[in-house]
């Protein structure tokens, strides 16, 4: 009789195991399969507006032109200067931007890909009307 409970405790344990690991390999599946969800699909813009000396601009006004469908958005430089346009789908843009007492800028050929983070260089403004 002590053979027959000790099987019986054997398969208990086994089956316990088989459980748990099947448990561990769901909850690993589930995560590889919700990383890949929360893959990046757009791309974010950002820059600073200054003048020749490099004090930065604020109030400037930064439109962003997506080249091949001429969708556009608008933002306005903080009074740190800075702008940055999130969640951009992939593609070519134009920067035009505009101040108050400044020439204006264009900035063409901006290519974006999915997960890109873009700071834009140079983005200076000469006294003007």
């Amino acid at each position: 009789m002590d053979n027959m409970n000790w099987l019986r405790k054997l398969r208990s344990i086994a089956c316990q195991r088989l459980v748990l690991s099947v448990i561990v390999a769901l909850a690993a599946f589930s995560l590889t399969e919700t990383s890949g969800l929360a893959q990046n699909v757009t791309a974010t813009l950002s820059g600073t507006v200054q003048d020749a000396t490099g004090a930065v601009i604020p109030g400037a006004t930064i439109v962003l032109v997506n080249e091949a469908t001429n969708d556009s958005r608008t933002a306005t430089s903080t009074a740190a200067g800075f702008f940055a346009f999130p969640a951009i789908l992939p593609g070519s843009y134009t920067l035009k931007i505009s101040a108050k007492g400044f020439n204006s800028k264009n900035v063409s050929g901006i290519t974006l890909h999915a997960g890109d983070s873009l700071t834009v260089p140079d983005l200076s403004l000469a006294v003007g009307a």
